[in-house]
């Protein structure tokens, strides 16, 4: 098996850094696995923007969507613990810390939980800008 970064193995992550992005939820129902996100933009994302003041990151309100799934194995699931409220109120429970791809099996892993996801389809959508 060749394990293979997101960003290479998945055209609509390429100019997406999740490692930094805020996971705001995970949603599981039917054969979908959703993680909404506060995703990071990278410069040569075609909806880029300059940071807004005190921020380090372009961040845009996205979903991850994994659907027509075969498998999902939940190793660990820790949405509770990894909750955290910021000073502003919003709630997020952390990052996407590693994710790989092998042909159609997926590996996601951060403190929310470990995952591995054996599916047909990988989507990600950004919702329009404000």
């Amino acid at each position: 098996m060749n394990w293979l970064p997101y960003h290479e193995a998945i055209k609509a992550l390429e100019d997406v850094y999740l490692e930094d992005s805020y996971v705001l939820g995970i949603v599981e129902a039917n054969d979908k696995l959703v993680f909404n996100l506060s995703a990071v933009l990278t410069e040569n994302h075609w909806q880029y923007q300059k940071p807004k003041p005190g921020e380090r990151y372009c961040y845009s309100t996205g979903s991850l969507c994994f659907s027509n799934i075969a498998t999902i194995e939940w190793n660990r699931k820790t949405f509770e613990a990894a909750r955290s409220v910021d000073p502003d109120g919003s709630v997020d429970f952390g990052e996407i810390d590693s994710f790989l791809v092998c042909e159609d099996q997926y590996y996601l892993e951060g403190s929310w939980g470990r995952v591995q996801i054996t599916c047909k389809q990988v989507d990600f959508f950004l919702m329009p800008s404000e």
